[in-house]
């Protein structure tokens, strides 16, 4: 990073580590009385397309016009660094009803009949789902790679983590399972394509912990997972995301909202969606905790992985 042109000249008076981003490294640089944030993609990311993701999701909502994301200022492919504005506000620790209009409204802006006018964004969703066969794909090649790992695993928290498995495995033996990956597959079909009869390009990786609200507007920012997929899979996504807060109220709300007004459908519960994306969430925090146990003692990561299980829609399936 330090050898791209962008930090090259004017040279930063102060340079600031942002918390957050498992897949890239993010800093604020000060100008002068001028700041900017500068992202940078570790080569292995740029191999994955997040790099050219976000560049072309930011370059899509600049030609779109007015858009509630962060300016685009320059951008090196041959580093995988890009530099956008810097946006001050504060962070959404927990969405509420009132911030429901500002979430449906961006995803209605960047699939309005204008933006299939302004094109320009070809890629897929990194972690798009297009069948129920590719969503059960994830999941047991997630539960496969925990096998392997916990079979090679001793530690004292090892019993927590296993129990967390257990839950997970009791709701795939369940009939609810099966009910709600016929649920899954309808919506599926359904949400394919937008009210406009064009593809559904989505932000993903949306949520609280990706939002800034400054003077009562919202800012959404980093679109490395960005774009075409089923919007059923952004939303059940989004519902569990485990960094997400949701105030009461606020997640059914949103999901109904998002389901009409893209979709034209009136969805009657977000349940059966809410059981099959916190199992896949789950497997993901299992995963990540078992990798981090193997190199130290990491309570923080086996508190996380323990509250999620206890709160999400997947609680009672425990023994």
């Amino acid at each position: 990073m330090s050898e791209c042109h962008i930090l090259s000249f004017p040279i930063a008076k102060k340079m600031t580590r942002l918390g957050g981003g498992r897949n890239n490294r993010v800093v604020v640089a000060e100008y002068g009385r001028d700041k900017s944030v500068i992202k940078s993609f570790s080569i292995e990311r740029q191999r994955e397309g997040k790099f050219a993701r976000e560049v072309a999701f930011l370059e899509f909502c600049r030609k779109l016009g007015p858009s509630p994301v962060p300016k685009l200022i320059n951008q090196c492919k041959e580093h995988g660094v890009l530099e956008t504005s810097f946006e001050a506000g504060s962070t959404r620790e927990v969405v509420d009803t009132r911030d429901v209009g500002q979430l449906v409204g961006f995803l209605r802006l960047i699939n309005s009949d204008q933006a299939v006018q302004v094109g320009g964004f070809e890629f897929e969703a990194l972690e798009y789902v297009d069948s129920i066969i590719k969503f059960e794909e994830t999941i047991n090649s997630r539960r496969q790679s925990i096998r392997r790992v916990i079979g090679l695993t001793k530690h004292k928290h090892l019993t927590e983590i296993e129990n967390v498995i257990s839950i997970i495995e009791n709701y795939l033996m369940s009939p609810e399972y099966n009910s709600d990956i016929r649920t899954f597959a309808g919506l599926l079909e359904n949400t394919r394509k937008t009210i406009h009869g064009h593809r559904f390009l989505s932000p993903s990786d949306f949520g609280s912990h990706n939002i800034l609200k400054k003077d009562g507007s919202l800012i959404f920012f980093d679109f490395e997972y960005s774009g075409y997929d089923s919007g059923v899979n952004l939303l059940g996504d989004t519902l569990t995301q485990p960094d997400t807060r949701w105030a009461e109220g606020a997640r059914q709300l949103f999901a109904s909202r998002f389901m009409l007004e893209l979709f034209g459908i009136n969805l009657q519960s977000s349940e059966p969606l809410e059981r099959l994306f916190a199992l896949r969430w789950t497997l993901v925090m299992v995963m990540r905790t078992l990798r981090v146990i193997q190199e130290n003692e990491h309570l923080e990561a086996v508190m996380a992985l323990n509250l999620y299980s206890r709160t999400n829609k997947l609680a009672h399936y425990g023994g």
